[in-house]
């Protein structure tokens, strides 16, 4: 019966278990409850049942309800900030804000606790400030509230929570979660980690005695290259600092992504390919990994073969006029990160990055009266930085410390760009061997799109086609999976390709195990998520579909998508009309030359340093952000006979620069937080140290 989604009392009347039923269950849960729930199970025999698909099905991603809503406390807390926010703005006044835009990524950044002297700040903000947050507490109140979950469910939720022995893990491309015992769990993860080329073990002291090296060395670095006279800038400086004070935990932590789109057949699940994944948020090396990405971005971005999103590839794509030959190939690098010799990536990687034409005013500087470009400090900081980072990838996989001595992690900060530099570098002689044959190409890090010329002669043909793949295949170790050229439904990322005409034409593919588990109404989000996620999959289905029916038998199914998810039809229609209005008229829109969109740029910064920010959790029985603004505008922004707030001057006589309260809610933990895989070591049951061979 637990099937159903609850189970019966025995000693209870049918009808006596039915009015308990209906009395358990919220309102809300009879007109927003979800249709499509489902999850993979991967035990072995399936063990898990249906019934925990009344919670994995919710997705990962699912809020469960704060039992409480939001406390004076953690309301105070939002206000003190905000306090801040307000007096700094009124200390420094109407001043103008720089606005520059050098092509650089933003400067790493870490909030600043300063704040003006109450002495320099006029009475008339506290006193606005007061009243504001009076009223505001006069409208929380802290109470218990009926939770978004089914009574059924929360068992669930509490059996997983105590079931020591089964993992809730994610699946790889987002295909929805999955369940599957925790001794497997560790043997699959072994699979990768006791490959004695890519790891190595290390005892509990080795691994202490290594992230102290490693934190000296990084000390060391910001000594050489940090100061008035070092390359880096404050901000940047400030952040690694900052983050290298108070690390608390110094490893990464190792976890797996299952591929059960690899599957050969879904129903067998003996042994599903995995995805192997490094957290390395929070680490000892995290921030100067930050350093490295902001600093390698540009160059990986300036690259020939890049682009950005699905969006801008056919954009580029439905430019080209093609020949009748002309056919569709992709590639698909094998395990590119573990792959990357480490030792030969640190010795070419920056070198190529100060050749003529990669940014050599960045990285290199002319002798004076010489043609010789010698490398500057900021590249030799670079250079340093690569060496801390990819040669101390150490982590945790629960009880058992590792370093990886080759390749890195899909999970380091600036893995991305440091892979689609790496393959650049060959990239060069291979696009201008097969310049006749290659008619485009593009990658994205690991999966290569391409069209190929080929030649009259079959014979010919053939062999130039092996010649390519192995010149391709020739580059440090890294071996590639080529599908053969072929005009018509080409696979590339989320998209189906084609040749008609002489021109692609494309429509998005999907994944067959995709479960579409997208966010329930029921789900203790913020607001504004579904429309979110509305706006930006119409504008999707714009971007990448070529024929205007087809987009519309995607708007149908979508829809009927997010119904089977608890959403209603009456709620959905003026939110997909909207979406559709904008999208349009986002397609339709000409970009414009490069001083009108800096002169965009600039108004938006400008825009956003008039706000101040009030923030909280986000809790659904608390007074709404709407209630909030009204508070605002009453007290504060524009009280009742008294000047507006941005004509109000402060002590030196300038006017206030807020025109604006946001009010920024962050979320609360989700089913995945909550049921997390990542630390394991925690867990009764088995070590992972038990698993290893001896």
């Amino acid at each position: 019966m637990s099937k159903y989604g609850f189970i019966p009392d025995p000693a209870l009347t049918v009808f006596q278990n039915a009015c308990k039923l209906v009395r358990d269950t919220e309102w809300m849960s009879y007109h927003s409850r979800p249709s499509n729930l489902k999850f993979h199970d991967l035990t072995e025999g399936k063990t898990m049942g249906q019934a925990i698909s009344s919670l994995l099905g919710l997705n990962l991603k699912f809020i469960v309800k704060p039992h409480y809503t939001t406390s004076h406390t953690v309301v105070n807390e939002g206000l003190d900030r905000l306090e801040i926010d307000v007096h700094r703005k009124v200390y420094f006044g109407d001043d103008e804000l720089p606005f520059y835009d050098d092509g650089e990524p933003p400067p790493l950044y870490v909030p600043s606790g300063w704040r003006p002297k109450c002495s320099d700040i006029p009475q008339w903000v506290n006193d606005r400030l007061a009243r504001f947050s009076k009223a505001i507490l006069n409208k929380f109140k802290h109470r218990k509230v009926k939770s978004n979950l089914l009574p059924f469910q929360r068992q669930q939720l509490a059996a997983l929570r105590q079931n020591q022995s089964i993992v809730i893990a994610n699946t790889d491309k987002g295909l929805g979660p999955c369940a599957i015992e925790l001794h497997r769990y560790i043997r699959d993860a072994l699979i990768h980690l006791e490959d004695k080329e890519t790891y190595t073990v290390l005892s509990e002291s080795e691994a202490m005695e290594e992230t102290n090296r490693v934190r000296k060395e990084i000390k060391d670095w910001l000594i050489e290259f940090g100061g008035k006279d070092g390359c880096l800038l404050p901000d940047d400086e400030r952040y690694i600092q900052h983050h290298l004070d108070n690390n608390e935990d110094p490893f990464g932590y190792f976890y797996l992504l299952y591929k059960i789109h690899k599957l050969k057949d879904p129903e067998q699940t003996d042994f599903c390919p995995t995805r192997p994944v490094c957290s390395m948020c929070g680490s000892l090396t995290h921030p100067l990994g930050a350093w490295i990405n902001r600093v390698l971005q540009p160059v990986a971005t300036g690259q020939t073969s890049y682009f950005p999103n699905s969006a801008k590839f056919l954009q580029l794509v439905s430019e080209l006029n093609l020949p009748p030959n002309a056919q569709l190939f992709t590639a698909d690098a094998r395990s590119m990160y573990t792959n990357i010799n480490t030792e030969i990536a640190l010795d070419i990687i920056p070198d190529f990055i100060r050749k003529p034409g990669q940014f050599t005013l960045r990285f290199s500087s002319r002798i004076e009266g010489q043609e010789e470009w010698v490398p500057n400090l900021r590249w030799k900081a670079l250079k340093a930085a690569l060496n801390i980072v990819f040669r101390n990838n150490i982590f945790r996989f629960g009880d058992v410390y590792f370093k990886q001595i080759s390749g890195t992690a899909m999970g380091t900060r600036p893995a991305p760009p440091w892979a689609t530099i790496f393959f650049a570098i060959h990239e060069e002689a291979v696009l201008d061997r097969f310049k006749d044959n290659l008619a485009f190409y593009k990658r994205y890090i690991d999966d290569i799109f391409a069209i190929w010329l080929p030649d009259s002669d079959p014979i010919r043909n053939a062999d130039t086609w092996l010649e390519f793949k192995e010149f391709v295949d020739s580059f440090h170790g890294l071996r590639w999976d080529f599908t053969e050229p072929k005009q018509s439904n080409v696979i590339f990322m989320d998209m189906l390709l084609s040749i008609e005409g002489g021109k692609i034409v494309s429509t998005i593919y999907e994944k067959p195990l995709a479960l579409n588990l997208y966010i329930p109404p029921s789900s203790s989000h913020p607001p504004g998520v579904t429309t979110g996620l509305v706006m930006g999959q119409v504008l999707r289905y714009f971007q990448l579909c070529s024929d205007g029916k087809e987009i519309d038998d995607r708007l149908n199914v979508f829809m009927d998508r997010l119904i089977a998810r608890g959403h209603k039809h009456r709620d959905l229609v003026p939110l997909f009309d909207r979406a559709v209005c904008n999208a349009k008229a986002y397609i339709k829109k000409k970009v414009g030359d490069r001083h009108a969109i800096q002169a965009a740029k600039a108004a938006k910064a400008i825009e956003a340093s008039r706000r101040v920010y009030f923030h909280l959790p986000y809790h659904e029985d608390d007074p709404s952000s709407r209630e909030i603004q009204r508070i605002w505008y009453n007290c504060v922004a524009e009280p009742p006979g008294d000047v507006p707030l941005n004509l109000m001057e402060n002590l030196n006589g300038l006017k206030t620069p807020i025109d604006r309260l946001m009010v920024c809610y962050h979320r609360t933990r989700n089913l995945g937080g909550d049921l997390s895989y990542r630390k394991i070591d925690g867990r009764d049951g088995f070590k992972v140290s038990t698993f290893l061979k001896k």
